[in-house]
């Protein structure tokens, strides 16, 4: 029967989110649920550059998958890293209007600060599951968080005074990307248990 043009672009969307594609020819399964615009394209050169970089270092042990999709999502955020599923999702066209509350707003810087995220948790925390605010809290105080916080908001950005995992996000995508901060930042990245840049 004749079927509206409507009813295609809704049975396309909806097949793209059930089954999505996905692309094994990476060292870490990559999962595309495109759900309106096709940036694949914008993507795939993206991941070929710095996937196997991240794989040479160990930064891909223990990550199950990277899923890019609009509809991987929750909320308004443009990417996150689920340590309980061991996952790292990114939105397929991340908009990020205020460039000066984030180190980046590329999709490179996207994918490096999330990754750092599963390499910094996996390698920080003593436990599997989810990582709750009473282990952030406690990791805080073993830090000394507070103190830290400020210098992070001057020399990194807004988002890495947030707490000491988003620091260290934002500290190492930063460096990953060819920027520079006073030793004491990167001193205190270490100390925090941030990853050897790449």
């Amino acid at each position: 029967m004749f079927e509206s043009a409507i009813h295609r672009i809704e049975r396309a969307t909806r097949d793209a989110y059930i089954n999505p594609e996905k692309y094994d020819r990476y060292p870490v399964q990559v999962v595309y649920k495109d759900s309106s615009d096709n940036t694949w394209d914008e993507w795939e050169p993206v991941l070929d550059r710095w996937l196997p970089l991240f794989e040479e270092a160990g930064w891909l042990d223990g990550l199950e998958r990277i899923e890019v999709g609009n509809r991987m999502i929750n909320g308004d955020r443009v990417g996150e890293y689920s340590r309980a599923e061991r996952v790292v999702r990114l939105k397929d066209e991340p908009v990020m209007f205020d460039t000066s509350y984030l180190v980046g707003y590329t999709k490179p810087y996207l994918l490096i600060h999330e990754m750092i995220h599963h390499v910094h948790m996996r390698d920080i925390f003593e436990f599997d599951g989810a990582v709750d605010d009473v282990a952030i809290e406690q990791k805080h105080d073993e830090l000394h968080w507070n103190k830290e916080a400020h210098d992070f908001y001057i020399h990194v950005s807004e988002y890495a005074a947030t707490n000491f995992l988003e620091a260290v996000a934002e500290t190492g995508a930063g460096l990953c990307l060819g920027k520079e901060y006073p030793d004491y930042i990167t001193d205190t990245y270490k100390i925090f248990g941030g990853p050897e840049p790449l």
